[in-house]
């Protein structure tokens, strides 16, 4: 329900934008929106070299960087079929997306850190992982992906994944359940799942209230406060 509302409100942002002549990026690059930023959580537009804190209720364009400190959790949502993507401290990626006839094909390209995604079932676009060590593609999904300097884990909660090292090409399935590691050896394996092992979730209650900060043509700057129940 809240996904919903939230999916809702973009789309009547964007209309209101428009019609009060606020400067937003072509729909069709549209992708996703943050739905929580805690802490140190930073954003960089994908045409931009300049980093600002990241806040809920951020659309979000194909191709633009979100980064966390030690401190900083976020979480985003995509616009097409409330796919969530939740993101740990120490984390780095791009969020990409194309927007074709079956939804947004969605593409994280993360250098380091922790992500937790849940890829809905009923959409055919599908969804890539790309760090430096690994692929990781899936479709109808959950799973925890850690990366780092020495390789990859992929924690199957849901669904099956399909985890490629790029180094050896070699390729194994990572079930519920199952830890696929990838290293950058080019080593690649699947075993049962060591539970203490599997990262935890930043207990958080959602959040009921949006800022959106912007611009309005004559270049003054306000502030947007939307409330929901």
């Amino acid at each position: 329900m809240i996904l919903k509302k939230y999916n809702n409100f973009v789309k009547r942002f964007i209309l209101i934008a428009l019609l009060i002549g606020i400067a937003v990026p072509k729909e069709n690059n549209l992708i996703a929106v943050t739905t929580k930023a805690k802490g140190d959580v930073t954003f960089r537009a994908w045409d931009s070299k300049d980093f600002s804190d990241l806040k809920p209720a951020k659309v979000l364009n194909d191709g633009d960087h979100i980064q966390t400190g030690s401190d900083g959790f976020g979480a985003l949502v995509y616009l097409d079929d409330k796919s969530t993507i939740k993101i740990k401290e120490n984390t780095n990626f791009d969020v990409k997306g194309t927007r074709g006839e079956d939804g947004i094909s969605k593409r994280l390209m993360i250098t380091a850190g922790t992500v937790k995604v849940k890829i809905q079932k009923e959409k055919n676009s599908g969804f890539i992982i790309e760090t430096p060590t690994s692929i990781a593609t899936v479709k109808g999904t959950e799973f925890w992906l850690v990366t780092s300097a020495d390789g990859d884990q992929v924690f199957g909660l849901e669904g099956m994944v399909e985890l490629k090292n790029i180094i050896s090409n070699n390729i194994v399935m990572v079930g519920v359940n199952e830890t696929g590691v990838s290293l950058s050896t080019g080593d690649v394996s699947v075993a049962p799942t060591n539970p203490v092992e599997v990262p935890t979730e930043n207990e958080e209650q959602e959040i009921n209230e949006f800022e959106i900060q912007f611009e309005d043509t004559d270049g003054n700057k306000k502030t947007m406060k939307i409330r929901y129940r």
